[in-house]
């Protein structure tokens, strides 16, 4: 994943390449989507790879706690007006549960 992302960060300035998905109602078909927007899907997947890795030994009682942990922390940055910063924690979070 990460050769990808790089090679993408490389080659998106020069403009020489686009990035396309399969439709999902159609196999045959593809549409063309934003850089940006394969980067967040890339770096979601990217820690959600680590997460489950994380978490992966743990026992449902350490898993547990993992997950509370960081729903506590996302509590605390909304609570600071961290808004983004928590999404990502909550998020996290909920990774955890997978």
């Amino acid at each position: 994943m990460d050769d990808l992302l790089k090679f993408v960060d490389q080659n998106e300035e020069l403009g020489n390449f686009e990035i396309r998905k399969q439709k999902a109602n159609d196999k045959d078909s593809y549409e063309k989507i934003d850089t940006e927007e394969f980067k967040k899907k890339a770096e979601t997947q990217k820690k959600f790879q680590e997460i489950n890795q994380l978490v992966s030994d743990m026992t449902w009682a350490e898993r547990f706690e993992w997950v509370n942990q960081r729903k506590l922390k996302g509590n605390r940055q909304y609570s600071r007006g961290e808004i983004s910063e928590a999404m990502s924690t909550y998020l996290e979070a909920m990774m955890g549960l997978d």
